[in-house]
């Protein structure tokens, strides 16, 4: 095999391996876009969940709702079994809010390195690209 005709083959493979490097870089852009979504809606969510913890908490502070057995009732409610059953669905949330950013932030970082990746390989094609062309030129 000739030196031009090598080169011609190690030029096409770095070709194949950037294609498959710009798919995987778009795969990885397309989950981050669903990614960046979730997580907007995860946020929407927690602020629907302290709205609802505020409103509930309100209701407690109207006189003429909310009197004595009934406010106490209410109030040990409130401090108890709500409270917990709040503060674990909140935390839960928060936790699924704190994994999705992780992953975002993998993803990201991913993607960076597929960017690295696919700037690298067209060097080495245009490089290649240089070799063969002096040699075919003689």
């Amino acid at each position: 095999m000739t030196e031009a005709a090598t080169l011609k083959k190690q030029k096409s493979a770095k070709q194949a391996e950037l294609s498959q490097c710009v798919s995987d870089k778009a795969s990885i852009e397309e989950k981050l876009e669903r990614l960046r979504t979730a997580k907007k809606e995860v946020a929407s969510v927690q602020t629907e969940i302290k709205d609802l913890k505020s409103k509930v908490k309100d209701k407690s502070d109207q006189p003429d709702t909310w009197q004595g057995k009934k406010l106490t009732e209410f109030e040990n409610l409130m401090e108890g079994a709500f409270k917990t059953d709040y503060d674990t669905y909140y935390k839960k949330i928060d936790n699924y809010y704190d994994e999705i950013c992780d992953e975002i932030t993998r993803l990201e970082n991913e993607a960076n390195e597929k960017g690295g990746l696919i700037g690298w390989l067209g060097n080495q094609i245009n490089n290649l690209g240089n070799e063969i062309d002096k040699l075919v030129h003689h």
